[in-house]
Formats: structure tokens, sequence, C-alpha cells
């Protein structure tokens, strides 16, 4: 899984709030192989609230070299809750 350089969960400011939620984005590496890349954008909860910082992870992931198609998921997600511990002992055997 490629990681980023990730600064504080929760930033104050005077005007707003700035968040850097955690997000996976599943896309296609150089290679053309699937891969998981991850990042924190920084957003306000507003834009988090709307599923902006699924967006803001894709231009993220395309940044660092990955491309379409691309699905973008938080751990409030569904797809998080299955990335558990026990899927990767299975993909291990």
């Amino acid at each position: 899984m490629s990681q980023v350089p990730t600064t504080p969960e929760t930033t104050s400011t005077t005007e707003v709030d700035i968040v850097y939620p955690k997000v996976v984005v599943l896309c296609i590496n150089s290679e053309g192989a699937p891969e998981f890349h991850s990042c924190s954008p920084e957003c306000t909860q507003k834009q988090v609230d709307e599923g902006q910082h699924y967006d803001l992870a894709k231009e993220n992931a395309s940044f660092n070299g990955f491309v379409e198609p691309m699905i973008a998921f938080d751990a409030t997600d569904p797809a998080a809750k299955d990335l558990s511990a026990s899927y990767q002992d299975w993909f291990a055997n």
C-alpha cells in the first residue's frame, strides 16, 4: 500500500476547521495492477460531509501516478470494514 506523508487529524483555524480524513483508493498502478493508495487529503469538515474528500483522494492518487478506474473509501464505508486482518490472512493462504 502506498503511503504519503500525513499531518495531524484536525487543525483549528480562526475561520474553519481543517481535517485530514484517512482515505484509501483502489486504483491501477503504473504496471497495470490493482493497488491500494492511501492518503489524508486536507479539506474542511463540510467537504467531508459532502463526500468531496473522496475526489481529493482520487486526485492525490492521480498525482502519484495511479490511473482509473478508482474507487475511494474511508473508515465509515463498508469496504473499510471488509479490509480486516482476516482478509489479509485469506490472501496469504
